[in-house]
């Protein structure tokens, strides 16, 4: 079963606790007298007391999920100029000379409202083709 993620005053209630009462079990007595909840788990505890140590902080050092993407506004300010300068610059190429991935050019194109398609040449259809 997964546990809930704690927020940053029962982050700091724990730290607080943890330096007055020095073991994790004792502060996990004191949660379950004051809060009236499952407490943390001792592992837990003893985690954000190493990350607080080492940081000062109890605040996540990096938010969870994916990594920003490198397509921040200088990024996205190269593309047009280069654009304007070789419009026929294919997205390959792009990516290699802004040092980006492909994925990264496609997105911007899309940002700026440009559909991703190679034009086809192809044949008018006249009246007697069916004949």
């Amino acid at each position: 079963m997964a546990r809930r993620q704690l927020s940053v005053n029962e982050k700091t209630w724990i730290v607080k606790h943890m330096y007055r009462l020095e073991y994790p079990i004792n502060v996990q007595r004191l949660w379950c007298k004051q809060i009236n909840n499952n407490p943390p788990h001792r592992d837990t505890i003893r985690v954000l007391m190493k990350k607080y140590e080492q940081t000062g902080s109890v605040l996540d050092i990096s938010p969870p999920g994916r990594s920003v993407s490198v397509t921040d506004q200088g990024v996205k300010d190269e593309v047009p100029s280069v654009l304007q300068k070789e419009p026929r610059t294919s997205i390959h190429q792009m990516s290699t000379d802004l040092s980006i991935s492909r994925s990264s050019v496609r997105r911007i194109y899309k940002s700026m409202g440009f559909k991703l398609y190679i034009p086809r040449l192809i044949h008018e259809l006249n009246e007697d083709d069916f004949d």
